[in-house]
Protein backbone atom coordinates (compact mmCIF):
# COMPACT_ATOMS: atom_id res chain seq x y z
CA UNK A 1 0.00 0.00 0.00
CA UNK A 2 0.95 3.69 -0.90
CA UNK A 3 0.02 7.21 0.24
CA UNK A 4 -1.30 8.53 -3.41
CA UNK A 5 -0.45 12.20 -1.43
CA UNK A 6 2.82 11.29 -0.68
CA UNK A 7 3.28 9.75 -4.10
CA UNK A 8 2.21 12.34 -6.58
CA UNK A 9 4.27 15.12 -3.99
CA UNK A 10 7.43 13.00 -4.25
CA UNK A 11 7.10 12.76 -8.19
CA UNK A 12 6.28 16.50 -8.88
CA UNK A 13 9.63 17.68 -6.81
CA UNK A 14 10.23 21.19 -7.15
CA UNK A 15 8.15 21.44 -10.90
CA UNK A 16 5.43 24.29 -10.87
CA UNK A 17 2.10 22.64 -11.84
CA UNK A 18 -0.46 24.08 -13.72
CA UNK A 19 -3.59 21.13 -13.89
CA UNK A 20 -4.09 18.03 -12.51
CA UNK A 21 -7.05 15.43 -13.25
CA UNK A 22 -6.57 11.92 -11.84
CA UNK A 23 -8.90 9.31 -11.97
CA UNK A 24 -9.79 6.49 -9.13
CA UNK A 25 -12.25 4.26 -7.85
CA UNK A 26 -14.46 5.93 -10.44
CA UNK A 27 -14.30 9.18 -9.07
CA UNK A 28 -12.65 12.41 -10.92
CA UNK A 29 -10.32 15.19 -9.44
CA UNK A 30 -9.44 17.99 -11.69
CA UNK A 31 -8.16 21.33 -10.58
CA UNK A 32 -5.00 22.91 -8.99
CA UNK A 33 -2.37 20.75 -7.34
CA UNK A 34 -3.57 22.37 -3.84
CA UNK A 35 -7.32 20.87 -4.89
CA UNK A 36 -6.73 17.89 -6.14
CA UNK A 37 -4.26 17.28 -3.31
CA UNK A 38 -6.94 18.13 -0.27
CA UNK A 39 -8.73 14.87 -2.15
CA UNK A 40 -6.33 12.12 -2.70
CA UNK A 41 -5.05 11.82 0.99
CA UNK A 42 -5.57 7.84 0.58
CA UNK A 43 -3.63 4.81 0.42
CA UNK A 44 -4.00 2.01 -2.55
CA UNK A 45 -2.25 -0.94 -4.10
CA UNK A 46 -0.11 0.56 -6.61
CA UNK A 47 1.42 -3.34 -7.31
CA UNK A 48 0.24 -6.31 -9.04
CA UNK A 49 -3.10 -5.74 -9.32
CA UNK A 50 -5.47 -6.72 -12.59
CA UNK A 51 -6.44 -3.03 -13.54
CA UNK A 52 -4.84 0.35 -12.58
CA UNK A 53 -6.31 1.84 -9.59
CA UNK A 54 -5.11 5.15 -10.18
CA UNK A 55 -5.29 7.22 -14.00
CA UNK A 56 -4.30 10.08 -14.68
CA UNK A 57 -2.20 13.29 -16.00
CA UNK A 58 -0.47 16.26 -14.54
CA UNK A 59 0.51 19.26 -16.71
CA UNK A 60 3.71 21.44 -15.79
CA UNK A 61 4.07 25.17 -16.80
CA UNK A 62 7.48 24.47 -18.65
CA UNK A 63 5.03 22.50 -21.40
CA UNK A 64 6.07 18.61 -20.06
CA UNK A 65 3.96 16.54 -17.85
CA UNK A 66 2.85 12.91 -16.11
CA UNK A 67 0.93 10.51 -16.91
CA UNK A 68 0.39 6.76 -14.92
CA UNK A 69 1.37 4.07 -16.27
CA UNK A 70 1.46 0.38 -15.73
CA UNK A 71 4.51 -1.74 -16.20
CA UNK A 72 4.72 -5.77 -15.10
CA UNK A 73 1.45 -5.02 -13.02
CA UNK A 74 3.36 -1.81 -10.89
CA UNK A 75 2.11 1.47 -11.11
CA UNK A 76 3.87 4.25 -10.95
CA UNK A 77 3.88 8.26 -12.19
CA UNK A 78 5.78 8.84 -16.01
CA UNK A 79 7.63 11.80 -16.56
CA UNK A 80 7.47 13.33 -20.49
CA UNK A 81 9.24 16.02 -22.05
CA UNK A 82 8.44 17.02 -25.75
CA UNK A 83 10.98 15.15 -27.97
CA UNK A 84 13.30 17.95 -29.71
CA UNK A 85 12.48 18.71 -33.38
CA UNK A 86 15.96 17.71 -35.46
CA UNK A 87 17.01 20.29 -37.41
CA UNK A 88 16.89 17.44 -41.12
CA UNK A 89 13.27 18.21 -40.63
CA UNK A 90 13.48 21.55 -40.86
CA UNK A 91 15.60 21.24 -44.15
CA UNK A 92 13.50 18.62 -45.74
CA UNK A 93 10.68 19.79 -48.53
CA UNK A 94 7.15 19.42 -46.57
CA UNK A 95 4.89 17.85 -48.65
CA UNK A 96 1.34 19.36 -49.76
CA UNK A 97 -1.05 19.80 -47.20
CA UNK A 98 -4.68 20.94 -47.29
CA UNK A 99 -5.72 24.30 -46.47
CA UNK A 100 -9.46 23.89 -47.36
CA UNK A 101 -11.35 20.95 -48.13
CA UNK A 102 -10.12 19.78 -51.81
CA UNK A 103 -8.35 22.67 -52.52
CA UNK A 104 -4.43 21.79 -52.36
CA UNK A 105 -1.32 24.49 -52.00
CA UNK A 106 1.71 24.41 -51.38
CA UNK A 107 3.40 24.61 -48.36
CA UNK A 108 6.63 26.68 -48.23
CA UNK A 109 9.76 25.79 -47.54
CA UNK A 110 11.42 25.78 -44.16
CA UNK A 111 15.24 26.23 -43.90
CA UNK A 112 17.02 26.85 -41.10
Amino acid sequence: MINAKKELVEHIEDRKVEYVAITFDRKHLTGTLEEVLEKLDFAYDNSHSTLQQLDGCIWYADGTWSERAEYDGEEEWVYRKRPPIEAEMYRQKPNRAVTNLGDWEAVPEIVS
